[in-house]
């Protein structure tokens, strides 16, 4: 679960990071008693931080572009929508909106021109783009708009 979901993987961060600290409080309070190296604490002290700021500043990056309404890291919503436009059956795409509503939600809308032939084939149309679109926004929930050129 803590690949799927940030509440989860967040939980995961905190208690690894409890538990590297336990072990590492016992090694190091054994090499200050056996050895005084007073430093081993420090070290410690400064690894585990680096640890959890690491993985702290990677879950804020994510939950700020979700917060944010961003487009997925791993679409490109240009790219996409000159892929759109290039079909056969679209004269053009205007307002296409990509983002994330959480980690494996995302949304698609857009306005698309249809060629001015397709009246009667429009639902068939409609869907064949959708079942596009879908492919390539992983499963994203779809609002298309179609009119006519």
């Amino acid at each position: 679960g803590a690949k799927d979901k940030m509440n989860i993987r967040a939980a995961f961060v905190h208690n690894v990071s409890d538990a590297m600290a336990s072990v590492a409080v016992l090694v190091a309070s054994g090499l200050i008693i056996l050895y005084q190296w007073y430093w081993v604490d420090l070290l410690v002290t400064v690894l585990i931080s680096v640890y959890v700021i690491h993985h702290g500043a990677l879950l804020l990056a994510e939950s700020g572009r979700i917060l944010m309404q961003q487009a997925p890291a791993d679409l490109a919503p240009e790219l996409l929508q000159e892929q759109l436009a290039a079909r056969p059956e679209v004269v053009r795409v205007e307002s296409m909106h990509l983002w994330r509503l959480d980690e494996k939600q995302n949304v698609l809308t857009a306005v698309v021109y249809l060629e001015p032939g397709l009246d009667s084939a429009s639902p068939l149309a409609q869907q064949r783009l959708r079942r596009w679109l879908s492919r390539r926004t992983q499963g994203a929930e779809i609002t298309l708009e179609c009119r006519f050129a």
